[in-house]
């Protein structure tokens, strides 16, 4: 994705323009929390690592991808994105840094989820889950230290030959769990 709000690419202040082959373009929207009906609103473009960025306010922003079969996953494949936490999740929640599947409905019905999470009893926990299948369901978890505000590249890699989910936190590894 361009998140550099660039008309000639196609970006406006709504849409975000998938600069690959793929042409999955993404809309900014921002869901009602008690109604739970979503909107398309304004993208927050942001200074970011290299060009823009677009800020979330962590609680019910995101960009939508229509569904499409390339960004199904059923093999190897490498998940990354550079983000910058200015709030902890609340206790329970689930942040979706990116994913594939329905977002109102448990993590057994994603295809991949790649998050941040505070539960109760632990500290924050960045996490990758995979399933090619709902019987076939993966995921790794690793206590996240990091500093609120700071910036952060972070990546899960899934290797099909060997069967492994790997974590990494600004290019070091730091989880990996086979089988």
């Amino acid at each position: 994705m361009n998140f550099d709000n660039r008309s000639g690419v196609g970006d406006n202040q709504t849409h975000v323009k998938d600069i690959s082959i793929y042409a999955n373009n993404g809309t900014c929207y921002t869901e009602a929390l008690v109604l739970g009906v979503k909107f398309v609103n304004n993208c927050n473009y942001s200074t970011g690592k290299y060009g823009y960025g677009i800020k979330f306010n962590g609680a019910n922003e995101t960009i939508q991808v229509l569904d499409d079969n390339d960004l199904d996953i059923t093999s190897s494949f490498t998940i990354m994105a550079w983000i910058n936490i200015s709030q902890l999740p609340a206790s329970g929640d689930i942040d979706g840094i990116i994913g594939k599947g329905l977002n109102e409905t448990p993590r057994d019905n994603y295809n991949y989820l790649f998050s941040l999470s505070r539960q109760a009893s632990t500290n924050n926990k960045l996490s990758l889950s995979f399933s090619a299948s709902t019987s076939d369901i993966q995921d790794i978890n690793y206590t996240f230290d990091h500093t609120l505000g700071q910036l952060y590249h972070v990546a899960g890699v899934f290797d099909d030959s060997a069967n492994t989910l790997t974590l990494y936190q600004d290019g070091i590894q730091v989880a990996q769990r086979t089988g």
